[in-house]
């Protein structure tokens, strides 16, 4: 049994482990770039409903198909609801810019908090491990999640309620928090201190 922890713990091996992580990190990045593109051009899906009835994983490009949706399309997992125009049916050009937003204030910090992760991850493949840079990015990890947890939601709800302001389609206010992100908060701070506490040892 200590064999096999040692060769699972073996430096190079994590450091192997930790460049092969920063690339799919990259790639994940990459990947969320393209739903904010995709989201964009009207390819987020969504729940529509209409007098006609309701509509799952509709998207904004596919009105012509009568909202199903065709080709690539991203979807968030936020639960999206729309009520299109009470007398046209119609989802209008607003309520697409403010779904469009929801997203940004989403992924945008998970995009940010996934490239200071990457910098962390370099750093061990290039054995600096205990330094107070990996520290502060896992620090800034840490504190990013929080503040997601804590306002993002109100600002998707508040981004919501602006919208419908101006257009007759309505973004049904709602948000949903995610406790895992308050979680992954929370151990990104205490590895920050760790690391920390490790500097301070070596001194």
């Amino acid at each position: 049994m200590n064999k096999i922890t040692k060769s699972i713990s073996n430096a190079a091996l994590a450091r192997g482990l930790a460049n092969l992580l920063g690339w799919l990190t990259c790639l994940l990045i990459l990947l969320l770039a393209i739903g904010l593109i995709l989201s964009f051009i009207g390819k987020q899906s969504f729940t529509l409903q209409t007098s006609a009835g309701t509509y799952h994983n509709a998207t904004f490009s596919d009105i012509e198909f009568n909202w199903l949706p065709e080709g690539f399309s991203v979807h968030l997992g936020d639960n999206t609801r729309v009520h299109a125009c009470q007398f046209s049916d119609e989802v209008d050009f607003i309520t697409h810019i403010g779904i469009f937003a929801r997203t940004v204030v989403l992924v945008v910090p998970f995009m940010v908090s996934l490239w200071l992760l990457r910098r962390v991850l370099n750093n061990i493949h290039k054995r600096s491990i205990f330094t107070n840079k990996n520290a502060d990015y896992l620090l800034y990890c840490g504190l990013m999640k929080i503040l997601v947890f804590v306002f993002v939601p109100f600002i998707q709800i508040f981004i919501s309620y602006v919208a419908n302001l101006f257009t007759d389609s309505q973004i049904i206010l709602s948000a949903q928090p995610s406790l895992a992100t308050l979680f992954m908060g929370l151990i990104f701070i205490v590895c920050a201190h760790v690391i920390r506490q490790g500097i301070r040892e070596a001194e």
